[in-house]
């Protein structure tokens, strides 16, 4: 996410009301704040191909399932139900 995004500053807020309705760990959760050229300080985010913000970018096992890229296809809410529907 980067403070400064408009897009950032709409989805994440959403998204977190989605996660905290879930009550869903907060331990599982990374935020990464980058500045205007989508970089880190340290790095953190340089192979994972970020070209737009925010970027949510779901897991399971250690493997990327999905992405939520600057906006919703759907919403929030339906499009983390797709890419979930994924796990065998």
């Amino acid at each position: 996410m980067g403070l400064w995004c408009g897009d950032s500053q709409e989805q994440v807020p959403h998204f977190y009301k989605i996660i905290d309705a879930l009550n869903y760990p907060d331990k599982n959760i990374t935020v990464y704040c980058v500045d205007r050229s989508k970089k880190t300080e340290k790095g953190e985010t340089d192979n994972l191909g970020i070209q737009f913000i925010p970027v949510f970018i779901f897991y399971s096992e250690g493997k990327e399932i999905g992405r939520i890229i600057e906006t919703p296809i759907t919403s929030i809410e339906e499009d983390m139900l797709e890419i979930f529907s994924k796990i065998k």
